[in-house]
């Protein structure tokens, strides 16, 4: 699984351009969360899928990604 964080602009249906950049590739969001600093929107998304596939996805919908990491599940 991968965690990655990603630059989401303050308006209505960003997180929907989100969503639909990454439904688009065939990626599934299993988690995550959102929130906004300073009038900026920032969010984590854990993807199952090769990160690679949503960084690409995120990407050439304008959406800027910020970093992508390895996440620990334990059991």
């Amino acid at each position: 699984m991968k965690d990655l964080s990603i630059a989401l602009d303050h308006r209505p249906g960003a997180l929907a351009d989100m969503g639909d950049a990454l439904g688009r590739a065939g990626v599934s969001v299993e988690g995550g969360g959102a929130w906004v600093v300073n009038g900026q929107g920032g969010r984590h998304i854990f993807s199952s899928k090769d990160g690679a596939a949503a960084r690409s996805a995120l990407q050439a919908a304008g959406i800027q990604v910020l970093d992508e990491r390895d996440v620990l599940i334990q059991r």
